[in-house]
């Protein structure tokens, strides 16, 4: 006999089927996400205040310091087209202004600015408006300062190419109930969904819909956001362009919150969507919410992001942020000072150009019985490709693509919003709730992914947050400067201002009770591995002992 199996069929004179003749191996996916993405430390414009604007980089801090309005940076010199007169502002006398002079150390004018900026906007005052301590483009050009007072405003992050970005986790979806993503029969119908995926007329919200390639369904988490770009941007077009505002969104309305603008005024807008280390952006529009800290959008969609549907992170801006604001000049002049930004755009998508996974795609409603017959005996997988509909059948005929499935879905909102993971609190709960579970399975040994927790991640850490802690520079607290060493004085040599750490005691020592608790629940841990954690261990008490040990007098040893 070949194997167990067959002999068993052969004495029990029954067919006996394998019950997993293959098994395939899945690692755990990210955690969901849906946030704004905020550079470290995030600021709202990508204009230079260099050391003046203290460690906040704020523009009012900056005023303060500075004498008469003048605080000296590196950046460029340029021209007013209509009066000449010279800034370093890209826009002047309500036109573009042209290059004067290539970036050099020089005083500017920044009160004057300022001014300028707040006569611009209308406002008598502006919010507290952080900046960046330098540029790190080649051509040192900075940000029109309104745009950055305006995001002050509405408490918006710029990102390093003048864009307002939102993450979230991708995932693929080919079709949709207008009910569970917020959408209306009546705006479904405006923005093109006039059948249901069997061919039936749309007139109700609770037909099924086949998704469009490049419509997208954000996350609910998003909404205040894209409310508040949609109102700078508004805010922008009329009083730094003098143009009309495009979204128009109503006024808050104290007295009638039900006047308010809602996430479904956004509905239909036309976004860019982009995945990180890419330079192309694909255009995308939004047609409803749902629960999950995720987005959802059409396979094909994923493909022209160069994503392959693995629940990643993408982003998205709105297309009149990227259009107005994104500008190569402010993209850092260093490796990967391009990654991740709209270079380029494309408009449609066209499934021939898209990459070839997402024409493996198969379209059944159900799988015939060949299938089956053909995995059982491990027949090549091209064995079937007569017996199936793929995407790639219909790319030359250039029709419509038949998505179906096979097993129906009441509510892509019903099932869990928040994974496990992600609804506890400290990495303490998260390993004494894998550790609980383990030692629950019989298919689980507890001690083995006790020891993989240590070695490959709390080791690790614990090592290397101890090794930066021991080589750290320090920085002072009022000017920022770093020193590789702390000055004898024990204050900054340049302002006498507080020395702190960059690496705090706390981060060296967050993991050490989590460990010790391991160890001593799970005794038959491998020596090595055991001894490997009590030498890290004593490093960490003997390095932070010394932090803590305090000057004595002569007196406490009598």
């Amino acid at each position: 006999s070949k194997d167990s199996l067959s002999l068993i069929e052969y004495f029990s004179d029954l067919k006996i089927k394998n019950r997993a003749p293959t098994k395939i191996g899945a690692s755990m996916g990210r955690p969901e996400k849906a946030n704004e993405r905020r550079m470290k430390p995030p600021p709202h414009s990508l204009f230079p205040l260099g050391d003046s604007g203290g460690p906040q980089r704020l523009i009012n801090t900056a005023l303060e310091k500075s004498k008469d309005g003048q605080i000296r940076l590196n950046i460029e010199s340029r021209k007013c087209s209509i009066c000449d007169e010279e800034t370093v502002s890209t826009r002047h006398c309500n036109a573009p202004t042209l290059l004067n002079k290539r970036a050099s150390s020089h005083n500017i004018n920044l009160k004057s600015l300022v001014d300028s900026s707040k006569k611009n906007l209308k406002i008598n005052q502006i919010p507290p408006t952080k900046c960046v301590k330098s540029l790190e483009s080649s051509d040192k050009t900075p940000e029109l300062l309104e745009k950055g007072i305006l995001r002050a405003k509405y408490d918006l992050r710029v990102y390093k190419d003048g864009t307002l970005r939102y993450d979230m986790m991708n995932l693929p979806m080919t079709h949709f109930y207008p009910s569970e993503i917020g959408l209306s029969v009546e705006k479904a119908r405006e923005l093109g969904y006039l059948f249901d995926y069997a061919g039936d007329d749309l007139v109700s919200a609770d037909q099924l819909l086949t998704l469009n390639f490049q419509d997208v369904i954000f996350s609910r988490k998003s909404s205040s956001w894209l409310l508040n770009v949609a109102r700078f941007v508004d805010e922008e077009l009329e009083k730094i362009y003098g143009l009309d505002k495009f979204y128009d969104l109503p006024l808050d309305n104290i007295s009638d919150p039900s006047q308010n603008a809602k996430s479904s005024d956004m509905i239909g807008s036309l976004m860019i969507g982009l995945s990180p280390h890419t330079s192309a952006g694909v255009l995308c529009r939004l047609i409803g919410f749902t629960d999950a800290n995720a987005q959802y959008s059409h396979p094909f969609f994923h493909a022209a992001k160069r994503r392959n549907c693995d629940g990643d992170e993408d982003c998205f801006m709105l297309l009149l942020d990227g259009l107005l604001n994104y500008s190569e000049k402010f993209l850092p002049n260093k490796r990967g000072g391009t990654m991740d930004t709209p270079r380029v755009l494309s408009t449609r998508i066209n499934p021939k150009e898209i990459d070839g996974e997402a024409h493996n795609i198969d379209l059944e409603s159900h799988y015939p019985l060949s299938l089956y017959q053909s995995a059982e005996s491990e027949a090549p997988p091209k064995n079937l490709a007569n017996d199936l509909e793929f995407v790639t059948n219909y790319l030359e005929a250039n029709t419509d693509y038949p998505f179906h499935f096979t097993h129906q879905t009441s509510d892509i909102n019903s099932g869990p919003n928040i994974s496990r993971y992600v609804g506890l609190g400290s990495m303490q709960e998260k390993s004494d709730a894998a550790l609980h579970l383990a030692s629950k399975i019989r298919a689980s040994d507890a001690s083995y992914l006790a020891t993989h927790t240590v070695k490959k991640h709390l080791l690790r850490d614990l090592v290397g947050n101890l090794r930066s802690f021991s080589r750290q520079k320090v920085r002072c607290n009022k000017c920022n400067t770093k020193y590789r060493r702390p000055p004898l004085s024990n204050k900054c040599s340049k302002c006498g201002g507080k020395i702190l750490l960059n690496v705090s005691r706390a981060s060296v020592s967050k993991y050490r009770e989590m460990v010790s608790d391991i160890l001593i629940r799970y005794p038959d841990m491998d020596k090595f591995t055991q001894q490997r954690v009590e030498l890290a261990l004593n490093s960490i008490s003997t390095t932070l002992e010394n932090e803590e040990r305090t000057q004595t007098n002569l007196g406490e040893f009598f």
